[in-house]
């Protein structure tokens, strides 16, 4: 008998390494778990005395407007920034700057700026500002830090890598707090629209039905909504509101959670 009862004992001890193994797996899921609840909960800041919820993911959006694009000789005019979380569920508007700039730098502008910065009102507003670069930069400077964990803040927007070289030039220090990734959503629209093409159909208001047979279409225009339209104001604080609503578009109609396997 004790040659039987050897492997009975064996079987045994399996069931306990197994009943151990399960509740050490069990234990790990729920460490984890508290880990990524305690991350999102105490993610806090305090900074000028005020509390202020760090964004998980966060995207910081800037937008400017200036007197041209030749880094050499043209200036900033408007700065405004907003925060999102990655999933750009939580939305925290910041400063709307006008930046004042010499009566020069307002007159020698291109054809173009002097048309749509001065319809916008945006002309006027620059002379009317007191508000320098520097003050400008430290306002936005301490609006992302108040919100975004050092070495995360991610520079979002469209082609918004030119709006960065005016701000290493001109907000250095603005510029040393972001990452070497761009979240550019002209880029990934350009991407979208390559990849799938009859989704961005719907960007011009036609229906994918209207070239294509009806069963390849029904899928398709049950699931792209029309893409929000640019108003193309030429204000900072409107072009941002606007990237972040293409993108929120583009994350509906393209990127998809997977499908379990």
């Amino acid at each position: 008998m004790e040659r039987l009862d050897n492997p009975f004992k064996a079987l045994s001890l399996l069931e306990e390494d197994e009943d151990l193994s399960s509740a050490l797996n069990q234990r790990r899921k729920k460490s984890v778990k508290t880990t990524v609840d305690k991350l999102f909960q105490d993610s806090r800041s305090k900074r000028n005395g005020n509390d202020a919820p760090h964004l998980y993911k966060p995207l910081v959006w800037i937008d400017l407007e200036m007197t041209g694009l030749d880094l050499e000789r043209d200036r900033i005019l408007e700065i405004a920034c907003i925060i999102t979380d990655g999933k750009l569920e939580t939305i925290i508007e910041g400063p709307d700057l006008i930046i004042h700039q010499t009566e020069k730098a307002l007159v020698e502008m291109n054809e173009w700026c002097q048309e749509h910065h001065t319809a916008s009102g945006l002309v006027e507003g620059v002379r009317k500002s007191t508000i320098t670069e520097q003050k400008a930069e430290e306002q936005v400077l301490d609006f992302v830090n108040q919100h975004v964990s050092p070495g995360k803040a991610y520079i979002a927007g469209n082609s918004v890598y030119v709006d960065l070289q005016f701000i290493r030039k001109y907000m250095p220090k603005l510029a040393g707090i972001f990452s070497h990734i761009v979240v550019d959503v002209s880029s990934v629209r350009a991407l979208c629209v390559r990849c799938f093409s009859m989704l961005f159909v719907c960007l011009k208001g036609t229906r994918t039905s209207d070239f294509l047979p009806a069963k390849a279409t029904h899928a398709i225009d049950a699931d792209a909504e029309r893409a929000p339209e640019k108003k193309k104001n030429h204000r900072a604080l409107d072009d941002i509101k606007e990237s972040i609503a293409e993108l929120k578009y583009m994350k509906a109609a393209i990127f998809k959670k997977p499908q379990k396997c």
